[in-house]
């Protein structure tokens, strides 16, 4: 970001789409930490606006390379460490509102594309958490249906003995509820 004479804010085009406004990787960096820490805050006021949380999309999308290079650091370091931060804040994002759809289908997306993949069994053991503290939570219910396809689709999950452990899983819940 960059201010004016007057110190009024104002944007900076970066060079991100072949703009001639040559910029480095690290004020590319700076740039998109001040767009995620703007947004941050919309997204506490709007939690459900999607163009919001399209926008984070694309700043993650133009991360650059970097601090590092191929033959000293770690040349993914900023998207692992941005990544990171959008899981976190997504998770906060459920925290707040676990039914929210908008975050739901961001954190699919943001699953998709960490640099270090996180395991499908982690997701799934969320989305049962989430499920637990929520029955009706659809959101959730709709990730884990993803999950388990996966899993099975993938042999790391057999669907016979997930299912049997899920109906009586689902069975407590209910009854649970029930009670309340």
């Amino acid at each position: 970001m960059e201010y004016s004479q007057a110190g009024a804010m104002r944007c900076v085009p970066i060079n991100v789409v072949g703009s001639t406004a040559a910029r480095t990787p690290q004020e590319i960096n700076e740039f998109l930490s001040d767009d995620l820490s703007l947004t941050t805050v919309a997204l506490k006021l709007h939690p459900k606006v999607y163009w919001i949380w399209n926008h984070r999309r694309w700043c993650l999308e133009h991360v650059p390379d970097g601090p590092g290079t191929d033959t000293e650091g770690d040349p993914e370091g900023w998207r692992k460490s941005y990544w990171d931060k959008e899981m976190f804040v997504v998770e906060k994002m459920l925290d707040a509102d676990s039914r929210n759809f908008q975050a739901w289908n961001y954190r699919r997306y943001v699953l998709a594309g960490m640099p270090v993949p996180r395991s499908e069994t982690s997701e799934l053991a969320y989305t049962t958490k989430k499920i637990e503290s929520n029955f009706s939570n659809f959101s959730a219910w709709h990730q884990r249906s993803k999950m388990l396809t996966s899993l099975w689709d993938s042999g790391s999950l057999d669907p016979v003995k997930s299912k049997e452990d899920g109906g009586s899983w689902v069975q407590t819940i209910v009854s649970l509820a029930l009670l309340v």
